[in-house]
């Protein structure tokens, strides 16, 4: 049954994937009143619906890592703080680094351990002592982070829903927002399918989709949209889901636990591809890819060489410039705020809500320094550059 519709919110979030529903909860959990969520489709209907899961705190530079790992920090005792189960699984991560990535995955393990992470780089035989049938073949370095993890996104997200709307919190589905209100250059509400929302603030939540927000309000949010696929498998001999998660540069490949025994992963370049639209994209994998998957992952280990196909799907992110999120206000748009996760959106999502909550409530955040992720970075030069060739958004 729709919801009843309402007029008047404090604050309306445009989106109802796992950044839009955390920074709803977390704004009604921090006692503000009247809040929306407006969705152009159903709940999770966007890319955290097709999220592979992966709550790493693996990136080339210190703001990035530290965002990262705020929000582990918030999986783990996730389900204590909403009800729910998210089904995170706190498995580790192993990072495979070529030659060439050698000297960034040094840097990475050092900033990590700056921050408290528990992240080393470790001997080829800890790997092997985990995964004993590996091919170590061009890899030169390893490192494990011992508290990263995955958890189970759309779980993940209806903890979230449910504990916003017990809070409070109204979602409209099915509800496109197709202009934002302003006067004298503030926020004033929102237009959409169904209606207007006079509201006090906008918060831009919406994936791939926030730059057609940010044109509402004549301002230039530069994605390119990438179509992400990922497949799962399923081993001849199971998989245990405590297994850590493995991410190997050589092969361009990531894998992960799966629930029963099966294998999730991704990350060749096959997996990758540039798309026109975020409207409009094929949403099963491409054969191609499944074979170009299946290549790779039976090189990494001789466990997967008679693995099962399950099944295959594809999601769509919108990528900045530099690949790394924008956080914050947005120039010439008063309490219009954006939460843009440059497809890293299911690990980010948790503190993305709380850093949202903090700006709007409070006028600055408290849990971390967002000013590297602010919007005027591109036009200062201040842009993110990976110190990875094969993944540029680390």
């Amino acid at each position: 049954m729709p919801t009843e519709w309402q007029d008047q919110a404090e604050v309306v979030v445009i989106g109802a994937g796992i950044h839009g529903m955390s920074t709803a909860y977390n704004l009604a959990a921090r006692g503000c009143p009247n809040v929306v969520v407006v969705e152009k489709g159903s709940i999770g209907s966007g890319a955290t619906g097709r999220s592979g899961g992966i709550v790493r705190q693996q990136y080339t530079n210190a703001p990035m890592i530290e965002l990262a790992m705020r929000s582990r920090q918030i999986f783990e005792t996730l389900q204590h703080e909403i009800g729910g189960d998210p089904g995170f699984v706190q498995n580790g991560y192993i990072f495979l680094a070529t030659e060439r990535e050698a000297r960034g995955l040094e840097y990475v393990v050092a900033t990590q351990q700056r921050l408290g992470i528990k992240s080393d780089l470790v001997p080829f035989s800890v790997v092997r002592e985990i995964f004993p049938d590996i091919n170590l073949e061009g890899i030169a370095l390893a490192a494990f982070e011992r508290d990263s993890g995955y958890a189970e996104p759309q779980s993940t997200l209806m903890a979230y829903v449910d504990k916003a709307r017990e809070l409070g919190v109204k979602i409209h589905q099915d509800t496109r927002v197709v202009n934002l209100l302003t006067s004298n250059g503030r926020m004033t509400g929102v237009e959409t399918t169904r209606g207007k929302i006079r509201c006090e603030h906008v918060v831009a939540a919406a994936g791939p989709w926030n730059s057609q927000i940010c044109a509402m309000a004549r301002i230039s949010l530069p994605f390119r949209f990438i179509r992400l696929q990922e497949a799962v498998v399923r081993p001849v001999d199971g998989y245990s889901k405590f297994l850590p998660t493995l991410h190997c540069e050589k092969r361009v490949l990531y894998v992960r636990p799966e629930t029963g025994g099966l294998v999730l992963g991704g990350g060749t370049p096959k997996a990758e591809e540039q798309w026109d639209h975020p409207d409009r994209f094929r949403e099963t994998a491409d054969p191609e890819f499944v074979v170009e998957f299946a290549q790779a992952l039976s090189a990494t280990m001789n466990r997967f060489a008679n693995a099962d196909f399950v099944r295959g799907w594809a999601g769509i992110g919108g990528m900045t410039p530099d690949n790394h999120p924008v956080i914050g206000a947005l120039p010439g748009a008063s309490r219009l705020w954006l939460a843009a996760d440059s497809s890293h959106g299911f690990k980010l999502g948790p503190v993305m809500g709380r850093l949202m909550a903090e700006l709007i409530l409070l006028g600055r955040t408290e849990t971390m320094d967002i000013q590297p992720f602010s919007y005027s970075r591109f036009a200062e030069g201040e842009t993110f550059k990976s110190k990875y060739t094969n993944f540029p958004w680390f």
